[in-house]
């Protein structure tokens, strides 16, 4: 994503996104994908928001690459504890880098 638009919108209610909390619902598919992958898995998070699940991939020892387009979202992932870098989708380069 890289609309200047979007970006905008994510970026001024990423406190609001910040202080959600993953659901049930979504915690258990997060991890019916994180038992299909080899342990301490190498994850691509991309779009990761403030990190809410990749402190649980990474909580589960797995190794995250989380990635956002938004600043806000990469500030709020690194103050969850994320290893979270700014980037866009187009910025990712590579083959085969990930596990999941």
């Amino acid at each position: 994503m890289t609309d200047p638009q979007t970006l905008a919108v994510y970026q001024a209610n990423a406190e609001r996104y910040s202080d959600l909390e993953i659901s049930d619902d979504q915690k258990a598919a997060l991890d019916r994908f994180l038992e299909s992958l080899p342990p301490n898995a190498h994850v691509l998070d991309l779009g990761c928001g403030p990190g809410l699940h990749a402190a649980h991939m990474m909580a589960h020892g797995h190794s995250v690459d989380a990635i956002d387009a938004t600043p806000a979202f990469v500030e709020a992932a690194i103050a969850r504890g994320v290893t979270a870098r700014l980037a866009t989708f187009d910025d990712i380069t590579g083959d085969a880098l990930y596990d999941g």
